[in-house]
């Protein structure tokens, strides 16, 4: 028998169960990567990752379903070992350098900027959940205020159907 994936099937695998078959479906923002990195190990490369994002951005635009690129919030110094190295890190600026700026996406929602915080480089101390109600956290998730935080990113003008004449990105 073939042995489980951890965390079950990829986004790229479950693409067609869990976005594609909703009907009506006309914008989606993708989020996704840092579990690549995590769980991938060393041997996963930010090239591989950005191959998923541009497999899946091209099933959506055949599709005519527009992307938002969400740019991978950093997990540096997590307590996941797997998710806080300086390794994953590294992979995780590179893919987002090319989700800001390799043109693959229609938008982008800038998270990492929305929640870095620039001393650490993991999240602000504000978004780690220890400073809000709730356990201590795992520096890779946010609380409720870091995730409010990335909400604000998301330029939510970009869904508004565009004006009569004039052409949407």
């Amino acid at each position: 028998a073939a042995k489980p994936v951890g965390g079950g099937p990829s986004a790229v695998e479950r693409l067609e169960r869990d976005v594609l078959s909703v009907a009506g479906l006309t914008y989606v923002i993708w989020l996704e990567g840092i579990n690549d990195f995590s769980q991938g190990g060393p041997d996963m490369t930010p090239e591989t990752v950005i191959a998923g994002y541009k497999d899946v951005v091209g099933r959506l635009h055949a599709r005519s379903i527009k992307v938002m690129g969400a740019t991978i919030t950093s997990s540096l110094h997590s307590t996941n070992a797997a998710a806080g190295s300086a390794s994953v890190d590294q992979r995780r600026k590179a893919v987002n350098e090319f989700i800001r700026n390799g043109g693959l996406f229609d938008a982008v929602a800038d998270f990492d900027a929305a929640t870095i915080d620039a001393v650490s480089g993991g999240l602000r101390p504000e978004f780690r959940p220890d400073s809000a109600l709730g356990g201590p956290g795992d520096g890779l998730h946010p609380n409720r205020a870091g995730y409010q935080a990335m909400a604000n990113a998301v330029d939510f003008k970009w869904f508004a159907p565009a004006a009569a004449g004039v052409p949407k990105k």
